[in-house]
């Protein structure tokens, strides 16, 4: 073996040896969010983070795009009507994030960050898929107002607006008193709670029976769509008991059965005693 051999093997192996430190110094972006759905409410924004660690022999850009199909996803602009691009540089980790203003349905999708060098197109680095859904909302309750009177019974239905595919993911609770939902902890129940854990249902009912001034209060209908994220929203329903009264105005339901024959015994001791003064003053 000549030395022109001993040169050529020395040059490979020093070529080895850099493409290995260039390989080494691949950043590969890190989703602050893991793969999964991300629940929009229509009209409000949300914003997605991308992180990264810093390579300094590797000059590259990070975007964020949204697939159009199986092969092809559209790099986002930057700084649309639209969207809104940031960047954070800390030490360690840097971040690239967009920020979608006013969500439409049509924003709908999937979302991944890329990382590509210059001038090549084609991402050397790819992140986590995040899919977004944005979606009607809302919450209603069929009866706002309820005026009951004490041993009266009433249904309240809460009726809900959600994509009928993502249901699975929705679970609603009933809470008595003034409960906002945006507080509420969607994994358990409190003492306020009087039905907790139904799921993947568009309506929910609310039974009450035999009410009495107990009853008397706020019903809130939370609820919630989990996934990546907690969206939450709510409705809520008053019901006034009213004391049933008698024709002379006696307010029957405070009188329990011993106490209304006290009751009776004394307005007919009341009536004997009269009678009886009567009688003595005619004799």
């Amino acid at each position: 073996m000549g030395w022109f051999d001993y040169w050529c093997i020395i040059i490979s192996l020093l070529c080895i040896a850099r493409t290995n430190q260039g390989q080494e110094g691949l950043c590969k972006p890190l989703l602050t969010y893991k793969s999964g759905i991300y629940f929009v409410k229509l009209g409000e924004n949300f914003t997605l983070d991308c992180m990264y660690n810093e390579c300094k022999k590797l000059q590259f850009q990070v975007h964020w795009c949204k697939e159009k199909g199986r092969q092809d996803c559209t790099v986002i602009p930057e700084n649309t009507k639209d969207v809104i691009y940031s960047s954070r540089e800390p030490a360690m980790n840097k971040t690239k994030s967009i920020t979608v203003m006013n969500a439409t349905k049509e924003a709908s999708g999937r979302y991944e960050c890329q990382a590509t060098v210059p001038p090549s197109l084609s991402p050397f680095a790819i992140g986590h898929i995040v899919n977004i859904v944005v979606a009607e909302f809302a919450v209603n309750i069929s009866e706002p107002t309820v005026q009951l009177s004490e041993g009266d019974s009433v249904n309240l239905t809460c009726a809900i607006t959600f994509p009928a595919n993502h249901l699975d993911k929705v679970f609603i609770a009933w809470m008595k008193d003034n409960i906002s939902c945006e507080l509420a902890d969607p994994t358990k129940g409190n003492m306020s709670t009087l039905i907790f854990g139904e799921k993947g249902k568009d309506r929910s009912v609310l039974f009450l029976t035999k009410v009495t001034l107990k009853h008397t209060g706020f019903y809130t209908c939370c609820v919630f769509a989990k996934d990546l994220n907690t969206l939450s929203n709510g409705a809520t329903a008053v019901i006034h008991v009213i004391q049933v009264m008698s024709s002379n105005g006696i307010i029957l339901s405070t009188f329990g059965p011993i106490l209304l024959c006290k009751f009776i015994f004394l307005v007919f001791l009341l009536v004997f005693i009269s009678n009886l003064f009567r009688q003595q003053e005619v004799d």
